[in-house]
């Protein structure tokens, strides 16, 4: 018969079954709460291997007792030395006493495992270590299973992955067929991701130094190689121009686990890149936008960009075309594509400019009424002078002046152009109403305090009389006056209004008696 011997699973009251005559019209039964055991079938004597004690033998029958040798306990069977047949008896009380045998069997050789390869280190492997075989002292009577699952002595830590693995060493004695088990354990450790993210296969000589930053940062891989710091940046310069070898190297604490990764990665050099503007000094003329750096070979496609925001461009061949939108310093985006370092440069161009302006609004000026048209304007370069030309010169004050005053005879339009020492410049106008017979109430009027149009006035000519009244948007009536040449300040009840429409309604009489009435809005502007 086999012997098994069982060192993990715990069970209990596993019935020996076998019964004896009744007692009190009750068969006896003993029973094995030793772990481990398996069923027996009822042929004495019970066979068992020294390795499966201590057996708790349990019986069903109140008060009952084992008696015998190698019983340590009423119940706990235990001898400390010896194999062969025990004899045990069952004592219970008002009943007869129950023998039977227990015989035990010794295995006569102990299994152990041999030692593992010197890479693994106590209990720890690391992932990339190469297989190796699982051997024993008594391999010819014994096999190896893995994980429960895996019947091979082969444990490769790669394919059994990162964790901690079971292993079984069976061994079934040839004498007395006792199964004995040896278990231990591996822990599989292992390497990180030992990529670089950012590494590049290829670098321009001027490339700024950057950091190389590892796939998965443990703290414990450290990137050497040429053109790079401890602190892992990577300097193109430093490397110079070539071929290198750049080495991402991790090792643990411990020691376990170790693996490199090495990346190739070649510097570059560059041309010598430079663009020439052929253009006036001033955004508001056309430009042209050359490359004037060393000569290329005719593989190298050049592609020019300009942001819309700053300026109209478009390519013409290899020069750029450029209709600027504002003075001051512009990028130019410049691409070098089929050559040995393609890249992007961003070359700058500064161009001047001049921004002025009449400091006045359109307006209808009363007959033999002087106005003073200001020009406020400055050039984007501070030390340049400006100059001032007025068209037309009938009825200024000057021509060449920055604010001249205007007495017209007739409705005028004045320009005037703004020039500064680099020959930019910018050009603004103004147009100047003669009231004439008509009546003219402006749609609009701003009382900041400025004193340009602050108070709405009712012009016009040959009005010999009127009444002017004007009404909110609810029909509040907010002002009223029978002297036009008084104006209404934009206030009610000596309060300022807020801004928005308000309607009026004008009843005027004409020199030569004609009344007539007039109805519109104008417009409270803050």
């Amino acid at each position: 018969m086999k012997r098994i011997l069982l060192t993990i699973l715990f069970f209990s009251l596993l019935p020996i079954s076998w019964s004896y005559a009744q007692c009190n019209d009750t068969a006896i039964e003993v029973y094995l709460e030793s772990a481990p055991i398996i069923r027996y079938d009822e042929t004495f004597p019970f066979e068992f291997c020294r390795q499966q004690l201590p057996l708790v033998l349990v019986g069903n029958k109140e008060g009952g007792v084992f008696r015998g040798t190698g019983m340590v306990q009423d119940s706990i069977f235990n001898p400390v030395n010896g194999t062969g047949d025990f004899d045990i008896r069952y004592e219970v009380p008002g009943c007869p006493n129950y023998f039977f045998t227990i015989t035990l069997e010794e295995v006569s050789v102990q299994p152990e495992l041999n030692p593992y390869p010197t890479y693994v280190q106590g209990s720890f492997v690391c992932v990339n270590a190469a297989p190796f075989k699982i051997t024993g002292n008594v391999d010819d009577n014994a096999s190896v299973v893995i994980n429960e699952s895996i019947y091979s002595n082969e444990f490769n830590p790669a394919f059994l992955g990162e964790g901690l693995h079971q292993i079984d060493y069976f061994y079934t004695d040839p004498v007395s067929q006792c199964i004995i088990t040896v278990t231990d354990y591996l822990r599989v450790e292992t390497i990180p991701n030992l990529g670089i993210d950012n590494i590049q296969t290829h670098y321009c000589l001027t490339d700024l130094p950057t950091r190389l930053i590892p796939t998965e940062d443990t703290g414990q891989s450290k990137i050497t190689g040429p053109g790079v710091s401890f602190t892992g940046i990577f300097s193109p310069a430093e490397a110079g121009v070539g071929t290198h070898l750049i080495t991402h190297h991790y090792e643990d604490f411990s020691g376990v686990c170790e693996a490199s990764e090495v990346f190739t990665v070649e510097v570059r050099n560059i041309p010598n890149i430079s663009i020439a503007s052929l253009g006036s000094n001033c955004y508001t003329d056309t430009d042209t936008i050359v490359y004037d750096g060393e000569a290329l070979p005719d593989s190298v496609e050049l592609s020019w960009h300009v942001d819309e925001s700053i300026g109209i461009a478009y390519q013409q061949g290899d020069q750029l075309i450029v209709n600027w939108n504002s003075p001051g310093e512009h990028i130019v985006e410049l691409s070098l594509a089929n050559t040995t370092c393609a890249s992007t440069y961003l070359p700058r161009i500064t161009k001047e400019g001049v921004e002025a302006y009449i400091d006045a609004q359109d307006q209808i000026v009363k007959s033999n009424t002087s106005v003073t048209l200001p020009v406020i304007g400055q050039s984007t370069d501070p030390t340049s002078n400006l100059s001032y030309d007025w068209f037309p010169s009938t009825g200024l004050s000057c021509i060449d002046c920055s604010s001249p005053v205007a007495l017209i005879e007739e409705t005028t339009t004045y320009s005037v152009t703004v020039t500064d020492d680099h020959g930019c410049a910018v050009t603004d106008s103004i147009t100047l109403t003669l009231a004439s017979g008509d009546v003219f109430v402006p749609n609009a009027f701003t009382p900041n305090g400025d004193g340009r149009n602050d108070v709405l006035e009712v012009l016009g000519s040959g009005i010999a009389s009127g009444s002017f009244t004007i009404f909110d948007r609810w029909g509040t009536k907010m002002y009223q006056t029978d002297d036009l040449n008084q104006g209404w300040d934009a206030t009610y009840q000596g309060k300022v209004v807020n801004p928005g429409t308000f309607f009026y309604i004008l009843e005027v009489t004409f020199q030569d008696g004609t009344q007539q009435q007039f109805k519109g809005n104008t417009t409270v502007i803050r």
